[in-house]
């Protein structure tokens, strides 16, 4: 898992329930931001705008516009990977 988290970009969450998001704190590890939901615990980890995008659970759409701003803006994803690690 660590290896593949070394190599990803990003991580993504679609989550429409979370209690806790145990992903996103492992992406963050490695200073990988994440587009994820507003699910469950998901807030207290991933703060928005700073160490990640934030959408609401089953928006498709603005999950993908997430991830395509941080494919796109490398500012925006130099920044956010900063703050998540």
């Amino acid at each position: 898992k660590d290896r593949l988290l070394r190599q990803c970009r990003m991580l993504v969450m679609p989550s429409l329930h979370e209690s806790f998001g145990i992903p996103a704190v492992e992406a963050m590890m490695f200073g990988r931001p994440g587009v994820s939901t507003t699910a469950g615990g998901i807030p207290e980890l991933v703060s928005a705008e700073v160490t990640g995008i934030l959408v609401p659970p089953g928006e498709p759409r603005a999950l993908a516009n997430g991830v395509l701003r941080l494919l796109r803006d490398e500012v925006v994803w130099n920044r956010m990977a900063i703050a998540a690690r």
